[in-house]
């Protein structure tokens, strides 16, 4: 994606329609009409939604599944099929799952409801009328953690308009209402397996559509949503949603910049380390389950081996060490940006909960660690934002 539009979610995904445009011009002119064209882009949570938003008046409807004319956006003459395809690495295995947009945009079949679960409704302090919809994927959705509870807790403050809270929010992003929602990830994960995710994330819509009825009378509320999730949801949030409605993002740990960056800079040293790791190790020890302490062992050691490969895959990066289920880069200044946005995309396709914390040096790093290791762990610290 171009340097340009870093930070322009909106701007991105509009280039992304135009690169749709001219690739469909394109193959008009250099193929015949049964040739097919897969179009494919990296697009993270708020550009995964924005994408969604632009094409929001193209998903089929559930009474003409899968095919439907794009002329009006795409100005083609192409027949466009519609499917989101997310890919999904696991244990060094890399899968293609596919999700039919037809079934979000369709109410869900009456098992599927049980795949998300309403926890809370906020009255917030906020006089416009805007819904915050917080969504959570758990991997057990009957489970409260307390990376769940505060999660919960820092998206109803940025609905409410606090101070101090992870998420960049903008002044008018103040609502006056919240419905928090926790999605079964496991549920999902299956689904996008055999291609059954779409209900899913039907059950998602279907929750929400009926609490804004319920307080507001009508479904066109504008809506911020708060996201703990993949990819696939945020797109087809952005998809669903009315107009109006915002992905707020959440503040990472990686820098933005408004400009390409020109010149050397300086170079730093990273520190990434698995969470609760020896907790997991432990409590197998404790019920005498020797394979199961093997198998968590090689089953860390495998991930963050992955993780490494692909990190040290960025020009500019070189691994120090690794061992166990720690590993120190020293990256230089101009690769660090990448360095951080490979790291956040290996978060959505490993499944392998980690710390990284960045600095100058390696004492830096470590205090910058310390400090994601305390906030919440699986995220991302630079020393210069302590």
């Amino acid at each position: 994606m171009r340097d340009d539009l870093v930070g322009k979610p909106a701007s991105r995904a509009e280039w992304a329609l135009k690169t749709m445009r001219f690739r469909l011009d394109e193959a008009e002119l250099l193929t015949n009409d049964d040739t097919s064209l897969f179009l494919y882009f990296l697009a993270r949570n708020p550009d995964a939604f924005a994408l969604g938003s632009l094409l929001r008046n193209v998903i089929p409807p559930a009474s003409r599944p899968g095919i439907q004319a794009l002329s009006s956006v795409l100005t083609t003459d192409f027949r466009v099929q519609v499917i989101v395809h997310q890919v999904s690495i696991y244990d060094g295995t890399v899968n293609l799952n596919e999700t039919n947009l037809s079934d979000v945009m369709s109410s869900p079949r009456p098992e599927r409801i049980s795949d998300v679960m309403v926890v809370g409704r906020e009255q917030l302090s906020g006089t416009t009328e805007r819904l915050a919809l917080i969504v959570y994927a758990a991997s057990d959705r009957n489970e409260v953690d307390d990376r769940q509870a505060a999660f919960f807790s820092d998206a109803r403050r940025a609905a409410s308009g606090a101070p101090g809270t992870r998420y960049l929010t903008e002044a008018d992003d103040v609502c006056d209402r919240t419905l928090e929602v926790v999605v079964d990830w496991t549920a999902l994960a299956e689904g996008m397996k055999d291609g059954t995710s779409g209900r899913s994330i039907a059950a998602l819509r279907e929750a929400w559509l009926r609490y804004c009825v319920e307080q507001y009378g009508r479904q066109e509320v504008p809506v911020r949503l708060f996201l703990n999730g993949s990819s696939l949801v945020s797109f087809t949030a952005g998809a669903f949603l009315p107009n109006g409605s915002r992905l707020v993002p959440h503040d990472n740990g990686v820098p933005r910049k408004t400009q390409p960056s020109s010149g050397l800079q300086a170079s730093v040293m990273a520190i990434l380390d698995g969470d609760n790791v020896g907790q997991a190790i432990e409590n197998r020890m404790l019920q005498n389950d020797t394979n199961g302490v093997l198998d968590a062992s090689a089953a860390v050691g495998d991930a963050l081996e992955l993780l490494s490969r692909r990190l040290s895959a960025v020009s500019g990066v070189k691994q120090l060490s690794f061992g166990g289920d720690s590993a120190l880069f020293e990256i230089d200044g101009n690769a660090v940006e990448i360095f951080l946005r490979e790291l956040e995309i290996s978060r959505t396709c490993i499944d392998f909960h980690f710390s990284c914390g960045y600095g100058p040096d390696i004492r830096s790093a470590f205090i910058a660690l310390r400090s994601a290791k305390t906030s919440g762990k699986n995220v991302t610290k630079s020393y210069r934002s302590l």
